[in-house]
């Protein structure tokens, strides 16, 4: 199965990954830079857009108001997910990055780790998978 995939990937001529392995003629000559792509597969896209009008200075509004509304008895789930959906970017350049361990973040997201949003992200989730 291993060669099958190197096979496909033998005649790919878009993809920066591929073509930055490939042999080059003798008279060419590259420098490091042009070997190793500023694209790679998988994490091209992972960055998205900011909600129009959001900022770091909302986002952190945000956190602070999720934070409070964490600590209530019966928190208002509507504007819960609207916060959520207004921060998901933020939420996810931070995931991504790699610096912040579980705690900060959910020290930040409260509502990210309950049972409603994780079951609310796999639906969707699923739901994305279904219509691509």
């Amino acid at each position: 199965m291993g060669d099958k995939v190197k096979n496909s990937l033998r005649d790919e001529k878009h993809d920066p990954v591929v073509m930055s392995r490939k042999r080059k003629p003798v008279g060419e000559h590259s420098d490091l830079s042009s070997k190793v792509p500023a694209n790679r597969r998988g994490i091209i896209n992972w960055k998205s857009k900011n909600v129009d009008g959001e900022d770091d200075h909302s986002c952190k509004a945000h956190q602070n108001w999720m934070q409070k509304e964490y600590r209530k008895r019966v928190p208002n789930m509507n504007i819960v997910a609207q916060k959520m959906k207004l921060t998901f970017s933020f939420r996810r350049k931070m995931i991504n990055e790699g610096k912040h361990s579980l705690k900060d973040i959910d020290g930040k997201y409260p509502f990210l780790f309950g049972c409603d949003q994780v079951c609310q992200k796999c639906t969707q989730n699923v739901a994305q998978i279904m219509t691509d």
